[in-house]
């Protein structure tokens, strides 16, 4: 009877460690998916978290009382036997107390918690209702305990202890994205991972840079108008006066349609400028809100630095829009190991990536802007050139836009030729 005993108090003592541990290391994203399914567990376990220190002191209370049991047991079982080898009051304390706390720290300590963490959510759901019952039960001892550890801390120590519940955190959501999505299931992940890294991006990391930005003079004929929608294919161009730093606005393709359409300006839609250091999240919620779909993006300097719409911000999360901004054929063409032919919007870091390139990065995003960027000037077709350990050619150049490039990679024999 004393050994079946000391086998439960072991149990309880570690299911009340192992819990504590497990109520700290779980995923909130899957308690609060199970109480929003009206889930008895979920909703008992999303309790718990409303108020996290009543929890932890129900938990402390349990795992103390039956540590308290549990040694008062050992000691009936171990001391007859030990006697046998000793009188000595202080040697037969000293071994049963070693033996003891061996015991409980490998069966109601270590093992109990490694085991816990590693299956938090399954293990308080399987535990929530008996967790709720012990709860119930030690309400009282427990609030007693916490008042007085309040009262000590606030009047001895001069702090508190937070009241508030647990939060749900980005870590808690890529936890569940890792453990509850399938593996075959990589586009719906990535999505979701692209979802929550969306606020570490910022304007100028999605914008479509001011080179590549087609726009007209507003002193421009319906014709020249007409012109530039049919060749660029976009539904809205930008509108400026005299240089593209004065932008006006832009102007959308219906308004064509309308009978007396005389001039530009009487059209003219305004457009919002946003700072390139503008999180992409808090932009994306600002065009939802505002019923936007374009802005123009200006560096520290106020000056145009490119243009970002609604569908780029879209595609960072669910991929690939068509949209009139979208590139309808890129180039990518390797014509030997040191050769390539690309389109200039092609960004740099996937062409370092999948050609390994080592193009230098910058302020800059596309192959277009480290062109620009070290020139100082748009080039014109044909024109040949060593930028870095790379020799370019232009082969296509339209209006103000690079669209076309071939680069070689130099050696360094190659570079001081």
């Amino acid at each position: 009877m004393l050994i079946l005993g000391i086998i439960v108090f072991i149990i309880l003592s570690a299911i009340f460690s192992g819990t504590e541990i497990a109520f700290i290391s779980a995923n909130r994203v899957g308690i609060e998916i199970d109480k929003h399914k009206n889930s008895i567990t979920g909703k008992i376990l999303s309790s718990f978290y409303d108020n996290p220190k009543e929890f932890i002191g129900v938990m402390l209370i349990g795992n103390n009382i039956s540590i308290v049991v549990l040694t008062f047991l050992f000691s009936q079982l171990l001391h007859p036997w030990l006697s046998l080898y000793t009188s000595n009051d202080f040697v037969l304390l000293l071994v049963e107390t070693l033996i003891i706390t061996v015991i409980i720290l490998i069966f109601a300590e270590f093992l109990p918690k490694s085991i816990f963490k590693s299956y938090a959510n399954e293990i308080l759901r399987a535990l929530a209702i008996p967790m709720y019952v012990v709860k119930v039960l030690l309400r009282i001892p427990t609030l007693i305990f916490t008042s007085l550890s309040g009262f000590l801390l606030k009047y001895f120590f001069k702090t508190t202890i937070e009241d508030d519940n647990i939060p749900l955190t980005r870590l808690d959501l890529e936890h569940y994205i890792e453990e509850n999505i399938d593996e075959e299931d990589d586009i719906e992940k990535e999505m979701f991972q692209k979802a929550l890294n969306l606020d570490q991006l910022k304007a100028r990391d999605i914008m479509i840079p001011r080179t590549e930005i087609v726009a007209i003079d507003v002193n421009a004929t319906k014709e020249e108008l007409i012109e530039t929608f049919e060749n660029s294919k976009h539904s809205r161009i930008i509108v400026y006066n005299d240089e593209i730093e004065n932008v006006l606005g832009y102007i959308h393709h219906q308004q064509l349609i309308r009978e007396h359409f005389h001039n530009i300006k009487d059209y003219i839609i305004e457009v919002p400028f946003i700072p390139e250091t503008v999180n992409a999240k808090d932009l994306l919620l600002q065009f939802i809100k505002e019923s936007q779909n374009i802005a123009l993006i200006v560096d520290e300097y106020g000056s145009i630095a490119g243009l970002i719409t609604l569908e780029d911000l879209i595609e960072e999360i669910f991929g690939k829009i068509e949209d009139e901004y979208d590139k309808e054929d890129t180039i990518e063409k390797k014509l030997n190991k040191n050769e390539f032919v690309f389109s200039a919007r092609l960004e740099i870091d996937d062409l370092n990536e999948e050609y390994n390139l080592s193009i230098p990065e910058g302020e800059y995003n596309t192959l277009s802007g480290f062109i620009v960027s070290n020139l100082g000037r748009i080039p014109e077709s044909g024109e040949e050139f060593t930028i870095d350990n790379f020799k370019i050619r232009i082969l296509k150049v339209l209006k103000n836009r690079i669209e076309l490039v071939k680069i070689t990679k130099l050696n360094n024999g190659d570079q001081n030729d």
